[in-house]
């Protein structure tokens, strides 16, 4: 912004711009610039953007609908400051005699439209405050599940009890930071903690102070490096045949752990996830017949798609046994309380039916790798029953692609890398079967093929052998390949020469006025052709 009211001050070339004081930062303080002759005058107005967001050619901040509503909101803040700055710096630029009393004018003015806590407030709230606060702030965004906002609830829980036990003061400069949160990832390491949890608690945390709180109370944008994966093995496998048989003939059960069994089974005969289980249970399903196979549809919490479950004897025992919510210690719930009680009852089950088969598996501890062999009694959760399932079906033959309709996968990824667990002499023997199936599937539609084309090969040949013999110009046939189009001709033409070859009125009204189907009446003709042929020769 230029003015020529210079002239009566003895002034030239005075204008007002804003600059990023770091343009090539994520985020950055926008700044005033007041140019007098050769000199200018750097002025703070004390806000922070995104410089993604700014427009240095329009001197303002650009509206982004990749920014969440508060940073565009924020945006069309500061937009309002700069405008009330070009405002103050025309009126007061028109009417004082010097333009140094100018320039103190709008230092006055931000001073004063902008309070001094608006960057630093933040230091008066203790880290703990800060971190709930932006928690609160991305769960009010209501665009996660229920159970994703528990989940990330107990990973702010645990940040903040990390910062309650240490001895360092509770504040945003000790613990939002790139540093504090690699502290609090060596201490989980430390503890024993996987890789992959530390990484999932670790950036969630990053995501809080970066998009809640770093342009609100001017702190750094803090970075996270993932740990190194040098693992993915799951102590997850299937529950055997043998060990289901041992749990279904189990004896001298108790109510409580009866209702255990029977959950269980009813997950590995179909294969749900323990938060769609209370659906099987209440009637929140379709049913549906096709073929004569009774199934259910579900539609699945996680994925929010549907499952489709193939009903048996079974299944249908086990829902009517509990028709109208009839348990009585384990009632299913799509809460984590539930799963917790569930998955400690089933230890008990097992325990009690000495399942003590002995697991082995690699566990990522931070950055080091161990080898832990645990009895299946200790760890067995509702989960190992969606495992058993998909294995069980994968041996039975099922392709991974029609198999993830009825566990509600929305590709058959997850089940051929982390839920199969078929051995390598059956995957090679399913892998060869169908290697096989699909050879002699292409072969058999070649070989029909190649049949089906000879024996249309040899019908052309006899119609149009016909046609010549009846008398037809070869202009009307010759390029004729289609056994349909070569019958019309012999349909719509030749009747009467028909009659003139010799061929009895009775035949010649059975195939132009019959009253059987076109196909039979094509068979009559057909016959008549190979007739007709063999008296040509």
């Amino acid at each position: 912004m230029k003015t020529n009211a210079a002239n009566q001050l003895g002034v030239f070339n005075t204008s007002l711009n804003f600059n990023l004081r770091e343009p090539k930062s994520r985020t950055s303080v926008i700044y005033a610039v007041v140019k007098v002759g050769q000199k200018q005058i750097k002025i703070p107005l004390r806000e922070k953007i995104l410089t993604c967001a700014w427009n240095a050619r329009k001197q303002e901040c650009n509206y982004l609908p990749a920014l969440s509503q508060a940073e565009n909101a924020r945006n069309l803040s500061v937009n309002q400051k700069i405008s009330d700055v070009k405002f103050c710096f025309q009126k007061n630029f028109m009417y004082l005699c010097n333009v140094w009393d100018c320039i103190e004018e709008i230092r006055n003015y931000i001073e004063t439209a902008t309070p001094q806590e608006v960057n630093t407030m933040g230091r008066h709230k203790t880290a703990t405050t800060l971190i709930n606060e932006a928690f609160a702030g991305w769960r009010d965004r209501g665009t996660a599940k229920e159970s994703t906002v528990n989940q990330n609830k107990t990973t702010v829980n645990k940040f903040c009890r990390y910062i309650a036990e240490s001895r360092k003061a509770d504040s945003a400069r000790n613990y939002l930071t790139s540093k504090a949160l690699r502290e609090w990832a060596d201490m989980m390491c430390e503890q024993g903690t996987g890789a992959r949890t530390i990484d999932e608690n670790c950036k969630f945390i990053a995501k809080l102070i970066n998009d809640f709180l770093g342009i609100k109370y001017d702190l750094g944008r803090v970075v996270y490096k993932n740990i190194s994966h040098k693992v993915d093995e799951s102590k997850r496998t299937e529950v055997t045949a043998e060990e289901l048989k041992r749990i279904g003939n189990a004896e001298n059960l108790n109510v409580k752990e009866t209702e255990t069994r029977d959950l269980f089974m009813m997950q590995c005969l179909t294969g749900v996830r323990v938060s769609d289980l209370p659906k099987l249970f209440s009637n929140d399903y379709a049913e549906g017949t096709e073929d004569g196979v009774k199934t259910l549809t579900i539609e699945t919490k996680k994925n929010e798609i549907s499952a489709y479950i193939i009903v048996n004897e079974k299944i249908e025992t086990l829902m009517q046994k509990y028709a109208g919510k009839r348990f009585k210690h384990l009632q299913p719930k799509d809460t984590t309380a539930f799963e917790q009680k569930y998955n400690r009852a089933l230890r008990a089950l097992f325990a009690k039916c000495g399942i003590n088969r002995e697991i082995t598996y690699k566990q990522q501890q931070g950055a080091k790798v161990i080898e832990i062999t645990e009895k299946l009694c200790n760890l067995i959760t509702s989960h190992y029953a969606r495992h058993t399932f998909i294995t069980q079906k994968c041996r039975e033959g099922w392709s991974a692609d029609k198999l993830k309709y009825c566990t509600g996968h929305t590709s058959d990824k997850m089940i051929t890398e982390i839920y199969s667990h078929l051995s390598k002499a059956e995957n090679d023997n399913k892998n060869r079967k169908q290697v096989v199936e699909e050879f002699k599937r292409v072969q058999g539609v070649a070989t029909q093929e190649q049949s089906v084309s000879a024996q249309d090969a040899d019908i052309i040949k006899e119609k149009k052998s016909v046609l010549a013999f009846l008398g037809a110009s070869a202009d009307e046939f010759i390029d004729v390949e289609d056994v349909d189009t070569l019958d019309n001709l012999i349909f719509r033409k030749y009747e009467k020469k028909l009659l003139e070859q010799g061929v009895s009125i009775e035949k010649i009204k059975e195939i132009y006025n019959g009253d059987g189907t076109v196909k039979e009446r094509k068979k009559v003709l057909d016959t008549l052709t190979r007739e007709m042929k063999n008296a040509s020769v």
